[in-house]
């Protein structure tokens, strides 16, 4: 039974993945067992949770300008607050997650150019509600050089 069980588990696996259903009715006189139900629920829970298992870590950070920090993820997270983040000798007054949910851009101030800058997080949790390892990473506050664009028309 448990092989059955396994193969039926798979089946609605990938049908939750082909279809996103909000809902899967299972019919049949086998089906008014409830152990068996529920063991069947369990395993296909087990067989999204387990792929759906990829959390996001700290990836990295830059300088934007003088007043922002981009950090990034390696997957998207949930909308942190600036308490999140720490930046020894910044002020942070506010975070803001980008649209792809994979970035935070921080406002701060105090930054320094040419001087290097950890940003500290914790407490971030991913878009699936798994806690994300809390994490630092260094970053330049280098001099951001702007290119002006020219445009020849022929007139």
């Amino acid at each position: 039974m448990d092989k059955w069980e396994d193969e039926i588990a798979l089946g609605l696996r990938n049908l939750c993945y082909i279809f996103n259903p909000s809902l899967i009715v299972l019919g049949g006189g086998i089906m008014s067992e409830d152990m068996l139900i529920r063991d069947i629920r369990e395993k296909v829970d087990a067989q999204l949770e387990s792929v759906n298992a990829v959390k996001a870590e700290l990836k990295d950070a830059y300088k934007v300008n003088d007043t922002k920090v981009q950090v990034n993820f390696t997957n998207k997270i949930a909308v942190p607050t600036k308490d999140n983040f720490s930046i020894e000798g910044l002020t942070i007054s506010d975070a803001k997650i980008t649209d792809d949910q994979k970035s935070v851009i921080l406002t701060v101030s105090g930054m320094e150019l040419d001087k290097t800058y950890t940003v500290k997080t914790k407490n971030i949790v991913d878009a699936n509600g798994k806690a994300v390892a809390d994490g630092s990473v260094d970053f330049v506050a280098r001099k951001i050089a702007y290119q002006a664009k020219m445009e020849i028309v022929d007139v």
